[in-house]
């Protein structure tokens, strides 16, 4: 007996050290996985996607890569949160103001909440240290860029990390290495998307969880097979409406609206946030640092569900917030497209995928409704022709 228990000691030593070196090895081998799917997809390949989440590949490091790797400037950018992953270059054509054909286009939207003005700094330095500004950044103006912690300062660009270790749940979940796999559960908790020295504080971790569970993305995408990312992305960056990846349609208006009851608490705790003053002067500093090196900015509000804009919009911060981005589009002669306010947009229910994300066919109208935009929008279209 005490032999056997020997034994099943050693055993368990030997299972704990396996385990710890596979934990230690792990991050390092996924991560050079993910650079060569990134270099791969960069260079026009066929790639496959294997990752529970069907979307997140599109993170922070996807997103560098691309431009690391660009030749030539792009001349219109998107910066945003999924809110702008439908937005394509076609949608901004119009007859008073319509694009070149040839017109140079990526959609750098990422998936989650991530607080503050980090992540679309660092896209907009990452162009900038490359020498190639865009002629126009249409930016996503979501609530928690105004909220939270303040973000690396302005007067030192953020510089090009060395990869060393997966930032987001997406890139240690973008290939199933035959390495303990049952590992893949230790890396799924690690959710924070932004490249910061800050702790984010706990509420801000807590939302970016409850977003996983709110996504606009249904249950069966998190089945493991392999999809081609042409599946859902275009060669943009936009998204596509792939039914079985992201549900843009619903058969039953109920069941749309259950999607969306469920989305109503996270919607009532972002817009429950103050904006933080250090986070608002700085976001001026950036719309500033942009124009001054010769971007053109438009905003993009996107519009909320009715029943998630009804709960919402007597929340003196949800007034506070859009009252402030329209007070800045206009001190900075910025075009703004959208508004919390579906109904202001005349968008309606089958315009939704939830409490919050427009579908391919609601973004496009959004971005053609002149009666959904103030400031000016075809004197900015026609300057990024010249």
């Amino acid at each position: 007996m005490l032999r056997f228990g020997i034994k099943l000691g050693l055993l368990a030593l030997l299972l704990s050290l396996l385990i710890y070196l596979g934990a230690s090895f792990e991050p390092d081998l996924r991560t050079k996985a993910a650079m060569q799917f990134q270099k791969n997809w960069i260079a026009g390949q066929a790639v496959a996607i294997e990752n529970l989440k069907k979307w997140e590949f599109k993170d922070i490091q996807f997103n560098e890569q691309y431009i690391k790797s660009l030749q030539r400037p792009n001349q219109i950018i998107v910066i945003g949160s999924s809110h702008m992953m439908f937005v394509r270059a076609a949608q901004l054509n119009s007859p008073s103001a319509p694009l070149k054909p040839d017109i140079t286009f990526f959609n750098h939207w990422i998936t989650g909440i991530n607080n503050g003005l980090e992540i679309p700094q660092n896209f907009y330095n990452q162009y900038q240290m490359r020498g190639l500004p865009p002629k126009l950044v249409i930016l996503g103006i979501d609530p928690w860029l105004l909220q939270g912690g303040t973000s690396a300062s302005l007067s030192h660009p953020i510089a090009d990390p060395p990869i060393t270790t997966p930032t987001s749940k997406t890139q240690s979940l973008l290939l199933d290495l035959p390495i303990l796999p049952a590992f893949n559960q230790l890396f799924e908790g690690n959710i924070n998307q932004v490249l910061s020295q800050q702790q984010r504080d706990l509420s801000n971790k807590l939302r970016k969880f409850q977003y996983i569970f709110t996504s606009p993305f249904p249950a069966w995408a998190n089945i493991r097979q392999p999809m081609l990312v042409s599946h859902v992305m275009n060669r943009d960056g936009s998204f596509t409406c792939a039914p079985d990846v992201i549900r843009c349609q619903w058969d039953s208006v109920e069941a749309q609206r259950q999607k969306v009851r469920e989305g109503l608490p996270k919607n009532i705790d972002i817009f429950s946030q103050p904006m933080n003053p250090a986070l608002q002067q700085q976001f001026e500093d950036f719309i500033q640092h942009m124009q001054r090196n010769g971007s053109k900015v438009i905003f993009v509000m996107t519009p909320l569900h009715a029943i998630t804009y009804d709960t919402v919009k007597a929340m003196p911060n949800a007034q506070l917030i859009d009252t402030y981005y329209r007070h800045v589009a206009n001190q900075y002669n910025i075009p703004l497209v959208g508004s919390f306010d579906p109904a202001a947009c005349g968008l309606l229910e089958n315009h939704f995928v939830d409490s919050d994300h427009l579908n391919e066919i609601s973004t496009a109208k959004l971005l053609a409704q002149p009666n959904c935009t103030t400031g000016p929008w075809a004197e900015v279209i026609a300057t990024i022709q010249r």
